[in-house]
């Protein structure tokens, strides 16, 4: 009995907990968790991100809101926090006060494993008791398209693995068996080296900042789509002038000319664009190797030949000097070579100062070899190789640069010469190979010189850059010494007082070098010819950028034209080849020796530190700066010590990791081409004139439209004849200089026209829309964004032809403008 009572009370306990939980589960059901709504979603396909605007609020008050989800269809993009916002129309309509702070926006940047395709975005809410509810759409329409950009002829994971493929030799170097000794020695890595340039440029895979110029690139089509990476604003120079600049050669017909009628009123010179110079059809083009792949490769390979050519460049020369001629250990020769090639510096200015460093190791090796040669034909071809790299050289037209490397390469070499003078050759063939190196640079700088002289000659008599006062040095900030070592940082913040350009640097590693350099010298009782050449640069450079130069003497020595911020370059190649002559020369240091050196670097470190402008120091974490401070000391210790391997890895991680970041990767474009509502209007005669858009300038050129107004080294002298015909204005235009043209209404009875330079490399040209008499500007066409066509059409020597969602095109009609208004005198033109 006692046992059945027991069962029939149990039953009924049950199916009253039965009934509770049923009606609890029914109550939850019939309760929303939550509400909220998706405003926008919007896709940027340049950064490759989501952001999703909207608000939320839980039902019940006690239940927070503790993450958010975003999905991609079933792809989750995104999980975690919310940037909180005030919805106080959330609030009223729905009577909930408590939702006041209800809206909530999160930037989602997609992951590369979901592919390419149409998804609807979905938000799903998640409450602090484990329970979610989603989120619905304001519009019907809430899907984005994903169009992932990938490298031409493979899939970007492969690209990916073959470029690290070096960095994988040199890693499994130290446990190589059997079966990887054939590919982990110099021959393999090499092997690996040059495969990598040859499938980025293969695939046409650049780190041009290009995708900025066509970013509203109307009349333009174009597509430089990037998969890797963010284009940099800071390279202007680069993405808004040399590169399209080197298009617009092959988009002339005929391609490649010395002067290119369809930048600017007159044409412009092609040779005197520097750096990497623009591919011209001129014998001086053997001195420029980035141009080559124009010659012979469809445009994206040539585009990512002359981006990456810089740096494979400079780090194959660099590694040859180093492990040949040095002779230090090949894979502490390919690590310091890569930290100098890829250096901060060397990206922030998109392998300029690389390149330039290409042709003076480059001109360095082949006279090295020269003289070390024992047949005449060996020392022939070492002299034609030095004749180029010496033009070459030359022709990289940046004497900031050019002059301080140029004596570093001069001291060292004599260094070098008077320390291997026993084992060197001076006969007939030295003669000939000297010969031979003279008539090259002869030729290839005198016949650029016979077509770019008229140039050259006006670009000197210009205000900048041509009659730039004298440096004398002197200037430079006392912090600048930790400058490298702020970059991780610096680089990718922009301050008034310092953009990417100028935070870009290598990691000063002197005040651990010389005193190594003096403890050697002690140790051997003997100072080296090498070693004396190094120390006697550096010192003299540093008198130059703290003490400075007498004014005779920084101008008689050349010295003047550089620029104290300039000297980078010089610098860490100074360093590196001192570093390597001591670790050619078997320091093995001292303890105390590097707790000397990472006492003094540390000293340099404080020193320079209360110097820093609040500025900068406002942008940089504390830890960073205790834990880069801490880095430099230790890595000052280990090269002062003689702990060679253990210092290049620490500066070589250091020197990739905060360059490679800065690099994006892209899809170089296809030749460009015009829209077709701008083509049929457009004839091989025209030459357009426009207005309020830079972009636009650079971009028809480079299609093959003539146009008015460009980026000119040497100003458009037909242009500024017309418009200033008395040169009452010419120290504002008579300058290098990207060329604006802007409409704004001037007063009755002024000139027609103003003319304003914002900046010294910028002209803006302001023109009367209603009485500026446009065939001035010798053009036939006039193009400008669709605002301005009210303006444009109320004049008489105008008349629309055709026009776009965002731009308008005006025919000119010479003769015309007779009929607009009189103006009061020659003055007001």
């Amino acid at each position: 009995m006692i046992h059945a009572t027991m069962i029939r009370w149990v039953w009924h306990i049950a199916c009253l907990m039965a009934f509770w939980v049923g009606g609890c589960v029914t109550t939850w059901a019939a309760v929303p968790e939550g509400s909220g709504v998706v405003d926008v979603s919007d896709y940027n396909v340049e950064r490759h991100e989501v952001t999703v605007l909207g608000w939320m609020g839980s039902a019940q008050p006690q239940v927070f809101v503790t993450q958010l989800r975003v999905f991609l269809g079933e792809h989750t993009i995104y999980q975690g926090r919310w940037q909180g916002a005030p919805r106080p129309d959330v609030a009223q309509a729905t009577h909930r006060p408590d939702w006041l702070m209800s809206g909530f926006r999160v930037v989602a940047r997609i992951p590369w494993a979901v592919p390419s395709g149409t998804y609807p975005v979905r938000v799903v809410a998640q409450l602090g008791n484990g329970r979610e509810f989603e989120l619905q759409h304001a519009t019907a329409e809430h899907a984005i398209t994903l169009n992932h950009p990938q490298p031409r002829g493979m899939p970007m994971w492969g690209l990916l693995l073959i470029v690290t493929l070096p960095i994988c030799v040199i890693l499994a170097c130290p446990w190589r068996g059997s079966s990887l000794r054939r590919w982990c020695g110099p021959g393999g890595f090499f092997g690996t080296v040059v495969l990598a340039f040859v499938t980025l440029v293969a695939t046409g895979t650049t780190g041009s900042s290009i995708p900025l110029l066509l970013k509203g690139a109307e009349p333009v089509v174009a597509q430089a789509p990037v998969w890797v990476g963010q284009p940099r604003s800071v390279r202007s120079d680069e993405w808004e002038v040399i590169t399209p600049m080197a298009v617009s050669q092959q988009a002339h017909r005929p391609s490649f000319p010395v002067v290119n009628q369809n930048l600017g009123t007159g044409g412009h010179n092609m040779l005197v664009v520097g750096m990497t110079g623009v591919p011209v059809a001129h014998i001086s083009t053997v001195a420029k190797p980035a141009t080559w792949g124009f010659f012979v490769l469809p445009l994206p390979q040539a585009l990512a030949w002359y981006w990456w050519f810089p740096f494979f460049g400079c780090f194959g020369v660099m590694w040859a000097l180093l492990w040949r001629v040095i002779g230090i250990d090949w894979r502490g020769a390919a690590a310091w070579s890569a930290a100098f090639a890829y250096s901060p510096y060397s990206a922030a200015f998109s392998g300029w100062p690389a390149y330039l460093a290409f042709f003076g190791v480059a001109g360095l090796l082949c006279g090295i070899q020269l003289l070390r040669a024992e047949h005449r034909w060996q020392a022939t071809l070492w002299g034609l190789g030095l004749g180029v790299a010496l033009a070459g050289y030359a022709l990289v037209l940046y004497p900031a640069w050019q002059i301080s490397l140029g004596y570093l390469l001069v001291a060292y070499a004599l260094g070098w010469v008077y320390a291997n003078r026993a084992s060197l050759y001076w006969r007939a063939a030295q003669w000939g190979g000297c010969l031979m190196a003279a008539v090259v640079a002869v030729v290839l700088l005198g016949t650029w010189w016979q077509d770019a002289a008229s140039a050259v000659n006006a670009i000197q008599a210009t205000i900048y850059p041509g009659q730039r006062s004298t440096s004398v040095g002197g200037d430079v900030d006392i912090w600048y010494p930790i400058k490298g070592l702020l970059s991780p940082v610096s680089m990718y913040q922009t301050t008034a007082l310092m953009d990417a350009s100028d935070a870009g640097s290598v990691v000063w590693l002197l005040a651990a070098l010389m005193p190594s350099l003096a403890f050697y010298w002690w140790q051997r009782r003997h100072v080296d010819a090498i070693g004396l050449a190094l120390a006697s640069y550096l010192v003299f450079l540093l008198c130059y950028l703290y003490i400075g130069l007498p004014e005779p003497l920084a101008s008689a020595s050349q010295w003047g034209r550089a620029t104290t911020y300039r000297m980078d370059l010089a610098l860490g190649l100074a360093q590196l080849l001192l570093l390597a002559s001591l670790w050619r020369a078997n320091y093995e240091g001292a303890r105390w020796v590097g707790a000397l050196g990472a006492a003094l670097t540390l000293g340099a470190m404080g020193w320079c530190y209360q110097w820093l402008p609040a500025i900068i120091v406002d942008g940089l974490s504390p830890a960073f700066l205790w834990m880069s401070a801490l880095l430099w000391a230790l890595t000052a210790y280990l090269l002062a010590a003689g702990r060679w391997g253990a210092a290049t890895g620490v500066v070589t991680v250091w020197m990739l990791a905060t360059a490679i970041p800065f690099h994006p990767l892209v899809r170089a474009p296809e030749p460009f081409a015009l829209t077709p509502d701008i083509a049929r209007w457009l004839s091989a005669d025209d030459r357009v004139a426009v207005i309020d858009q830079r972009n636009w300038s650079l971009l028809l050129p480079a299609a093959g439209v003539a146009v008015v107004n460009a980026v000119h080294y040497h100003p458009p002298q037909a242009l500024w004849q017309q418009l200033d015909p008395q040169g009452q204005d010419s120290a504002i235009h008579n300058r290098y200089q990207r060329l604006l043209l802007r409409l704004k209404e001037q007063p009755e009875g002024a000139r027609s026209f103003v003319l304003e330079t914002p900046r010294l490399d910028e002209v803006v040209l302001t023109l009367d829309p209603a009485r500026f008499r446009f065939e001035r500007l010798q053009a036939t066409r006039v193009l400008a964004p669709l605002a301005h066509a009210p303006a444009l059409g109320r004049h008489p020597g105008l008349s629309e032809v055709a026009r776009g969602p965002d731009w308008v095109l005006m025919r000119v009609m010479p003769h015309a403008n007779s009929h607009a208004p009189a103006v009061a005198n020659k003055s007001q033109l």
